[in-house]
C-alpha cells in the first residue's frame, strides 16, 4: 500500500514538473498538494527532507514573481527508492521530460 501511495506521489510530481503554473494547470497543483502530504507521511527520512527542501525553494521570492522549484532531485530520489522496493535495478541517469505543448527545459 505504501508503494502505491509513493507511486501516486511520483506521478503527481512528474506531471507537474516543468509545467508553468497557470490557471489551466490547477489540476496539477491539487495533485502536488496530495503528493507532498503522501511523501511526508509515507516517505523515507531522506524523501521527507527532500520534499521539504522543494517546498522551501518554492516559497522563495523570484524576480518574475512566479513561485517555482526544481523537482528533479526529488523525482530521482523517489524513482530509485521505488525501484528498490520493487526489486528493480537502480538508475543513475537524470529524469527527462517530454512536454509536447511546451514547458520542458
Amino acid at each position: 500500500m505504501i508503494v502505491d501511495y509513493l507511486v501516486d506521489a511520483y506521478e503527481a510530481f512528474a506531471m507537474a514538473a516543468n509545467r508553468p503554473p497557470t490557471d489551466e494547470n490547477k489540476e496539477y497543483a491539487r495533485k502536488l498538494e496530495l503528493a507532498v502530504a503522501k511523501i511526508q507521511l509515507f516517505g523515507s527520512p531522506d524523501e521527507i527532507r527532500t520534499v521539504q527542501d522543494f517546498l522551501h525553494e518554492y516559497v522563495q521570492p523570484r524576480p518574475e514573481g512566479t513561485p517555482r522549484a526544481d523537482l528533479d532531485r526529488l523525482l530521482f530520489l523517489l524513482r530509485n527508492s521505488l525501484r528498490v522496493r520493487l526489486a528493480l535495478l537502480n538508475v543513475d541517469s537524470a529524469v527527462h521530460w517530454f512536454r509536447p505543448f511546451g514547458g520542458a527545459q
